[in-house]
């Protein structure tokens, strides 16, 4: 669910006023409620049909069952944009509720309530669907199936706590420097460099906690993985084992810096996995670090904001220069940003991520014991998950893409070569965008003052 809320966030923050048509608050408020009972009945008579199916055969329903769950979550966004470009929902809490400097955030939250509401109803019936899967129930007997306020919650801190955390950090500081400095460009900085320190330095300490993370027991994978560690020159501060009550099966290494850089391994992959594959999904891990990854990740928000800035620029002085005030004006500027955004984050972000993940991908069977070992962990990653393995995720190729791949590399060397020149020219065009958008508003703003 989370470029689901990923999207509705930002459409709740771009509203495009395309229905020209007076809204007053009481039939927003029954349009608004109305959206997210036919959200709540479209996921009930889906998963109703779903499981139908998957009972009857989940082999063959769990590719179909995967794309109407896809539907579902659009379903999501199109009454999120109705809600806020229709209903005009923002408008809406605003009368509702003043700006009030006692509860700074309280608006912005209530704008975000109906696709929360929405989320919230579609990951409620997805523990139906997930308790009803044929892979994970024959693959893990003694997974057990969490209560329902159990999973939802695990599934809240997941997938929505890591961006309602920072949005909360950003709203509160955003809101209080509004009171303090009446200047918008003192607030702006201020929100900026204070969230931004949060996030690099206490980020990966909110997560430790948020993701209910202890540490990894002392035995011997903790001794192997540390080992490896050391083999690999990677630096971090501890490994911790991240509970999700046997549902998620996933790796994750958090933090910019050493000092407050944690390493996550779900109990899901420590009880389904041998050390061997343990071993290589770390140094999946480590290749993150290693390949510097997350500074290229750094770059390309540096390039969006520089290249919002600059573009925002642009269109107010083509609307000067070609005298047409009227096509260039802020409602057409967020509609081109809203698509601008997705277009980014959704496609690029999401192709330079499945390529930097192949990266670390390589870099896993190259440190680890034996590199049939992590593919043996794409194939138990696969089963564990309960999709269909040849479903592609945002920042992720599919286990069976990835797994063919690795194969490939494996037998054959030049599909190695071909893959590291191809994602070195990937790596040089970040940079060099990056340079060139930063200079060019740096010159644009030079030359306006």
């Amino acid at each position: 669910m989370l470029p689901t809320f990923l999207v509705s966030l930002l459409i709740s923050y771009m509203t495009l006023p395309l229905f020209q048509v007076p809204i007053t608050v009481k039939w927003a408020l029954i349009g608004v409620g109305a959206l997210v009972m036919l959200n709540c009945i479209l996921w009930w008579i889906n998963s109703r049909l779903i499981i139908g199916e998957l009972k009857k055969n989940s082999q063959l329903s769990i590719p179909r069952a995967s794309k109407q769950i896809k539907s579902l979550k659009l379903s999501i966004i199109v009454f999120t944009f109705v809600s806020i470009n229709y209903f005009q929902w923002p408008e809406v809490v605003s009368l509702l509720i003043p700006d009030n400097f006692f509860m700074p955030v309280l608006p912005d939250l209530v704008v975000l309530f109906p696709p929360i509401i929405m989320i919230l109803t579609g990951m409620a019936w997805e523990r139906k669907l997930t308790n009803c899967s044929f892979n994970q129930r024959s693959f893990s007997a003694d997974r057990p199936e969490p209560g329902f306020f159990s999973y939802l919650s695990l599934r809240v801190r997941t997938e929505l706590g890591i961006i309602l955390l920072p949005w909360f950090l950003l709203t509160l500081v955003s809101d209080t420097a509004n009171h303090f400095f009446h200047t918008p460009f003192i607030s702006e900085i201020s929100v900026t460099i204070i969230v931004a320190l949060c996030l690099v330095l206490f980020g990966p300490l909110m997560l430790r906690i948020l993701w209910n993370t202890v540490p990894l027991p002392q035995g011997p994978l903790k001794r192997r993985l540390q080992a490896l560690s050391g083999r690999l020159r990677f630096k971090h501060s501890g490994l911790f084992l991240w509970k999700t009550h046997m549902q998620i099966p996933n790796a994750a290494v958090i933090g910019m810096t050493s000092l407050l850089r944690y390493v996550f391994l779900t109990d899901a992959l420590l009880a389904n996995c041998r050390h061997g594959e343990l071993e290589a999904i770390f140094a999946h891990e480590a290749g993150h670090i290693k390949l510097h990854h997350f500074g290229y990740y750094f770059l390309m928000i540096i390039g969006f904001v520089s290249s919002i800035t600059l573009f925002s620029g642009i269109w107010t002085n083509a609307g000067i220069h070609f005298r047409a005030e009227s096509f260039f004006d802020s409602n057409s500027f967020t509609f081109f940003l809203l698509l601008y955004t997705i277009f980014f984050w959704g496609y690029l972000f999401g192709y330079v991520s499945r390529r930097l993940e192949q990266e670390a991908d390589l870099f896993g069977i190259n440190h680890c014991h034996n590199p049939e070992d992590f593919i043996s962990a794409l194939n138990k990653l696969g089963m564990l998950s309960g999709r269909p393995r040849s479903s592609s995720g945002w920042r992720h190729y599919s286990i069976e893409k990835r797994i063919i791949f690795l194969k490939s590399a494996i037998r054959n060397n030049s599909v190695v070569g071909k893959t590291k020149n191809h994602i070195i020219k990937l790596k040089l065009a970040i940079i060099s965008l990056t340079i060139i958008t930063v200079l060019l508003l740096f010159l644009t703003l030079t030359l306006t003052t």
